[in-house]
């Protein structure tokens, strides 16, 4: 598909540095335009002594991060379910996005 120049600025938008994946970029659009509030993309997460915790599950559960594993077969598959799931996260945690409307 070729973009038109009304299309271009749209998709600009869209783009966001730190992306490992073109499917991490179709589930943070999933987020989005369903309603719910944008991921952050690469973010760098500390421990309480400023120390870096490597992107492993375990050591951001430890310090009270909820991780989900969402495949590439849940987004494209069943990804109202996944949209669901993690509104009753953001629910269940007492969002602030959640309470701004």
């Amino acid at each position: 598909m070729v973009e038109t120049s009304g299309e271009r600025p749209f998709t600009a938008a869209l783009v966001r540095h730190g992306v490992d994946s073109p499917m991490e970029s179709r589930l943070r659009l999933l987020i989005v335009l369903a309603g719910l509030p944008e991921p952050e993309v690469g973010r760098t997460v500390y421990d309480a002594d400023g120390g870096w915790l490597i992107r492993r599950r375990e050591n951001l559960e430890r310090v009270g991060w909820l991780v989900r594993v969402i495949t590439a077969a849940d987004v494209l598959r069943a990804p109202e379910t996944v949209v669901a799931r993690i509104a009753q996260d953001l629910r269940a945690r007492n969002h602030p996005y959640l309470f701004a409307a």
